[in-house]
């Protein structure tokens, strides 16, 4: 039987979630994104002086995918 982790490897390579359905894996790595995309843009709107909203959502969805692509990532082992 295959089982999928969901990995952030931005420090130790930590294993955040584990599941046979890896569907469901890319379904809360989805989630995750979108609200850390949600998070930023926020931050950015907070900290922004009347810049273009549209430049600021773009740079937060940048600067999140660039941060899922370098860190998260799900792999797959054979469960014992």
């Amino acid at each position: 039987m295959t089982i999928y982790h969901l990995v952030n490897d931005e420090d130790y390579g930590e294993v955040c979630l584990s599941s046979t359905d890896k569907g469901l894996l890319e379904e809360i790595m989805c989630d995750s994104f979108m609200n850390d995309v949600l998070n930023e843009f926020n931050i950015q709107m907070a900290f922004s002086c009347g810049e273009d909203r549209q430049k600021n959502a773009q740079n937060a969805w940048k600067c999140i995918l660039d941060y899922y692509n370098t860190y998260i990532y799900i792999t797959e082992s054979e469960l014992i």
